[in-house]
Order: structure tokens, then C-alpha cells, then sequence
């Protein structure tokens, strides 16, 4: 399955990030704006997570993920005292949830785990600056959009990963030379 294109998901992340800004905004007029942010981001990373499975043609977890979710945010509600540690623990999720349906590779993994890295800690800072809700999950999401041009595996030539690994070619002589001293063998048992 190919990735989301980069349009497509800053199209997603606009509307999760509008979302989630207008929800907090309604949440602060009845919780103190730590608890309404962090559902807020809560109910922003199950609604991206939930059009990220969509998109894949593998449906297995569409309901799985968004419940380990929700117990992942009742937890942490209760023992982090913390909006950040909070918030940083949904981006990771989105990582982990993405990584697993759409990568084949560990260095693809890890290539989107440093974007997603990336995209926290200038969303925070936007945040931090601006004081706005809405610009924070933008940024986080638009430069989550990056992830379009993360290949899903690394191709291209296979090379040795340590001296001594056999290549493809020596593997076609070893398998000859085996099938000539077989037959040979066969010979000698044969007269």
C-alpha cells in the first residue's frame, strides 16, 4: 500500500487539527485547559490514526488501536501529572500505529520516528509562541505530512552487510560446484 500522498495527509492533519482546536476550546469552558487539551489531542491522535488504518487495505485494528489508545489515555491521565508527557506519549503512538501498518523496513521506522520527533518539538515550540492551539496541531500534523516521501522499504542493490557475507553470484558457484561433486558422487556409488 503506498503512503498517503503529501496533499492528502496535510488535508487530514488540517481537518484533525481544526478538530481538535474547536473541541478544546469548547472543553475549557467547563475543565482547566491541561485536561482539555490533552483530550482534545487525545481525540485528534484517534481520528488520524483511525483515517491512517482506513486508507490501508489491511483492516485488522480499526478497532483495536483506537481502544489501546483510550486505555493509554485513561493511564496516563491518572499518573502523569503533565500535559507534555501526555502529548508526547499520542505523538508516539502515531508513530507506533503508522510504523506498523505502513513500513517494512526498521530504517523507514526510524527515519518516521525522527520526523515525528521533529514535528513535536517544533509543534510545541509553535505552541509555546504563539499560544495556539490550532497552529500546534497544524505544524505537528503538516510536517507529519513528510512521511508521504518516506519509502515504505529501502530497495536498490543488495550489498554485503560484513566482509565474508557471500553475494548472490558466489551463491549461484557454491550451489554448481555442490551439484557437480553430487553427481560425481553418484558416479562413484553407481560403479
Amino acid at each position: 500500500m503506498k503512503h498517503l500522498s503529501f496533499a492528502q495527509s496535510a488535508t487530514i492533519g488540517f481537518a484533525v487539527s481544526l478538530l481538535g482546536s474547536v473541541l478544546f476550546y469548547v472543553l475549557t469552558l467547563v475543565l482547566p485547559a491541561s485536561y482539555s487539551l490533552e483530550i482534545a489531542a487525545a481525540v485528534v491522535c484517534i481520528a488520524y490514526i483511525v483515517m491512517l488504518i482506513a486508507k490501508h487495505p489491511r483492516k485488522t485494528g480499526m478497532l483495536g488501536v483506537p481502544a489501546v489508545l483510550i486505555m493509554l489515555m485513561i493511564v496516563l491521565t491518572f499518573l502523569t501529572p503533565s500535559a507534555l508527557v501526555t502529548l508526547s506519549a499520542l505523538a508516539g503512538f502515531i508513530w507506533l500505529a503508522r510504523s506498523t501498518y505502513y513500513y517494512q523496513s526498521i530504517f523507514c521506522a526510524l527515519a518516521d520516528m525522527l520526523l515525528t520527533m521533529l514535528s513535536f518539538i517544533v509543534a510545541a515550540s509553535a505552541f509555546r509562541y504563539h499560544q495556539s492551539v490550532f497552529l500546534g496541531f497544524w505544524v505537528f500534523f503538516l510536517l507529519q505530512s513528510l512521511t508521504a516521501f518516506i519509502p515504505k522499504k529501502l530497495t536498490g542493490t543488495k550489498q554485503p552487510l560484513m566482509a565474508g557475507t557471500p553475494s548472490e553470484s558466489a551463491n549461484a558457484e557454491f550451489n554448481q560446484a555442490q551439484q557437480a561433486a553430487e553427481a560425481a558422487l553418484q558416479k562413484l556409488v553407481n560403479h
